[in-house]
């Protein structure tokens, strides 16, 4: 994906214009309050992801911006999965 950087800022929303595959599109993009509310950290752990590069993001005009993709697999890959499944309890089936 090539990004053109131009972006728009509505009231509450901004936008960036992209390329992909010669075909122009128009992404939403979050902001800082909403990237923190989206991972459920705090300003200073969102940084700290930033400065060691553990997710990307845009800055124009001061303002510091992340693809809801990027926040997304961020989640993703913080996953802890379970060690083993769920196992039914004997005798807990009615019949």
């Amino acid at each position: 994906m090539v990004y053109s950087h131009q972006i728009k800022a509505d009231d509450s929303t901004m936008a960036m214009k992209t390329m992909k595959h010669g075909v122009q599109e128009t992404r939403d993009l979050l902001d800082t309050t909403q990237a923190m509310s989206r991972l459920g950290m705090s300003e200073n752990q969102l940084a700290r992801l930033r400065t060691s590069r553990r997710i990307s993001y845009f800055k124009r005009g001061g303002r510091i911006l992340y693809a809801p993709e990027e926040v997304e697999r961020v989640l993703r890959e913080s996953e802890v999965p379970a060690l083993r499944p769920v196992v039914e309890v004997r005798g807990s089936e009615k019949g």
